[in-house]
């Protein structure tokens, strides 16, 4: 399964050290490993199972495929952003 995945606003909540800012996405296809970083994980294993309210002010949205996901030439090159 691809994913692309982006935050609108707010916090990106699966990765303790922030993650990426609003306006950001990150891209994982076919057979690569993504997810929460480890101590996001460890940390959400370990809490307490109680009703929560999760990510308040914050807006992401998810893309999933069982295709390959591409990244343009304009997206790659031309758009002079750097990862």
């Amino acid at each position: 399964m691809s994913e692309f995945m982006g935050l609108i606003m707010g916090e990106y909540d699966a990765k303790s050290g922030g993650g990426f800012r609003a306006a950001g996405g990150s891209l994982h296809n076919v057979m690569s490993a993504h997810g929460p970083d480890s101590d996001t994980h460890a940390k959400a294993s370990n809490m307490e199972l109680k009703p929560t309210k999760v990510v308040d002010g914050s807006m992401a949205f998810m893309f999933e495929s069982p295709l390959m996901m591409g990244v343009t030439d304009w997206g790659l090159e031309a758009c002079n952003k750097v990862q």
